[in-house]
């Protein structure tokens, strides 16, 4: 057990970026939590992080101990959270919000076991920008976020990274063959198709557009649905061409209901945080919520 805590403590301190940080997640003192990561580095003879200024960078050592232990140890934690009947209770109510379809097939899932301890849950789907003016408005307690906003008081931890992919029905691939979107001026040939969005600023859209053709997107989206799962549908019946996240259309790729246009040679990635008020960030509730997101997340 010695060595899976330590193991539980270097992956706290890689997610969190900073000792100071992770301690939250450990609940260890921050003396406790170095001095843990020191048995660890002394244990397999060599560093695991650079210390900066302004928290810890992992070395290649690091990376590579977090890339092959964090799935396992992320499962262990998710299945004894999930059958042990010894945590204790859990009590209130957590405020959570966020986009519909992350909440829907990853968020709530994860969050089950502590619903069965006796948390109660009260869920706002919605866009980001909405869903964090009420968590600086003490309406949420948690917000699964796709982009962070510098409000004073809000804190934010990085979940997961979603990789972003262009898609679009058979049909448009066949009008918009991949070497002519991977070819020079690849941006104005999408021109020729609607825009699918879940708002009307095109968030992924603009993500993708700026990390693909280093450009902005040209016109606005044709159809607007706050949900990508309604967006993916449109896009499988044809209406035209979107981005989203590969853990949301891997079956209908898999099916060939959609098409991934391009294959950019860096994948498109988008960051999800998990905010919360810092005020509020050690009640139990909330500490509880994140810690098991964190944990699962890598197995998303």
């Amino acid at each position: 057990m010695a060595d899976l805590d330590l193991l539980r403590s270097f992956l706290a301190i890689y997610r969190a970026g900073a000792i100071s940080r992770a301690t939250q997640t450990v609940h260890l003192t921050q003396p406790a939590l170095s001095a843990q990561l020191q048995a660890l580095e002394a244990r397999l003879g060599r560093a695991l992080f650079t210390r900066k200024a302004r928290g810890v960078e992992p070395t290649p050592a690091g990376h590579a101990l977090a890339q092959a232990a964090a799935a396992h140890i992320d499962a262990l934690d998710v299945l004894v959270d999930t059958l042990s009947a010894s945590g204790p209770a859990l009590e209130g109510t957590l405020y959570l919000g966020g986009p519909a379809e992350m909440l829907t097939t990853r968020v709530l899932p994860a969050l089950a076991p502590l619903v069965a301890r006796g948390l109660t849950l009260e869920v706002r789907l919605d866009v980001v920008t909405p869903l964090l003016e009420a968590l600086g408005a003490d309406e949420l307690d948690l917000v699964v976020a796709s982009r962070k906003v510098g409000a004073r008081g809000l804190e934010y931890q990085p979940l997961y990274d979603e990789e972003l992919v262009l898609v679009a029905a058979p049909a448009w691939a066949e009008k918009l063959p991949r070497e002519l979107l991977e070819g020079p001026g690849g941006e104005a040939a999408l021109a020729r198709a609607p825009l699918l969005a879940y708002a009307d600023d095109l968030p992924l859209l603009r993500r993708y557009f700026r990390a693909c053709f280093d450009t902005r997107v040209r016109g606005s989206a044709r159809a607007v649905v706050p949900d990508l799962r309604a967006v993916m549908v449109l896009a499988e019946a044809g209406a035209g061409v979107t981005v989203l996240p590969r853990y949301l259309c891997e079956d209908p790729l898999q099916r060939g209901a959609l098409v991934e246009l391009m294959r950019p040679a860096k994948p498109v990635l988008n960051r999800i945080h998990l905010a919360t008020r810092e005020a509020r960030t050690q009640a139990p509730r909330i500490q509880a919520a994140v810690e098991l997101l964190l944990r699962a997340a890598p197995t998303w």
